[in-house]
Parts: C-alpha cells; structure tokens; sequence
C-alpha cells in the first residue's frame, strides 16, 4: 500500500466540491470529461503543454501530449465503459490537488496489469500544475495496481 504525504505543497487550501469549481478546478473538469468520457484525443492540443512531465511511481517522465494520448486510449481500450469521477478540488495559485475515481469493466490488459473482465474500481490523487493556461506537470499516486490483484 502506497501513501502520499504532501506538506506544504499548497500551502493553506480550501476544498471545493465538483460544482463549485472554478478556474483552474474548471479546466481539470473538462479534460477529463473531453478525454475519458468523450474520448476526444484532439482536446490534448488545447489542454496540455508540449513538455508535460507526470511524476509517479518515484520517476519524472516528459511525455508531452502524445503521451496523453497513449495512455487515454489505452484506458478507454482497457476499460470500454469508463467512467470518471472527479470528487474532490482544491486549488492554489497554479495548482490543483483531486482525487479520481475511476469505474469500468476490466476488458483487455493495461499499463502492465492482466485484464479481469470483472467491474473494477480505482482512484488517483492528483497534483497538477498549470502553465499558461495548459496542465504543464503532474504528480500521481494511484491503487490501479492493487486493486485489479484484488478482482
């Protein structure tokens, strides 16, 4: 089991709920609606820096847009009927912390693990950093790996 400790990451924080955000919440909100539940590959342009980094599992990966792409493709392939919950926002200055449920029925083999063709249930929490009005960097921690062991 994993366990994230941030301190002082945001500094003193208020807690939104999904419809109360705003700004930077806001733009969290409609990527992942355009990409997970519309799988509108085209929206990473207009959402993404060209040097998006994501920071998980203790590496720092430029992977720019493409390889947003890759990975959304990768989980609407896996799981069909994806479905993504954003349950919590909190936003200071450039970045937001959220947490993300994901739900879907495991089809086909994804980021390493072996599908279970059951109904399946994960969450990650997010830090993501906005540059320019774009998701430049994002720190994960996710039980995707967990949980599909535990189907």
């Amino acid at each position: 089991m994993r366990t994230l400790v941030a301190v002082g990451v945001l500094g003193v924080l208020c807690a939104t709920t999904q419809a109360q955000a705003s700004g930077l919440g806001d733009r969290i909100l409609k990527a992942n609606d355009e990409l997970f539940h519309k799988g509108n590959l085209a929206y990473v342009e207009d959402a993404f820096t060209p040097g998006y980094t994501v920071h998980a599992d203790g590496q720092s990966t430029p992977v720019g847009p493409h390889g947003i792409r890759d990975f959304v493709t990768a989980m609407r392939a896996a799981f069909p009927d994806l479905r993504v919950e954003i349950e919590v926002l909190v936003e200071d200055d450039d970045k937001v912390a959220w947490l993300r449920t994901h739900r879907g029925t495991f089809e086909t083999d994804c980021l390493g693990v072996k599908a279970t063709g059951k109904p399946m249930m994960w969450q990650t929490l997010i830090v993501t950093r906005h540059e320019d009005g774009k998701i430049a960097e994002e720190w994960a921690v996710s039980n995707f790996g967990e949980q599909a062991e535990k189907e």
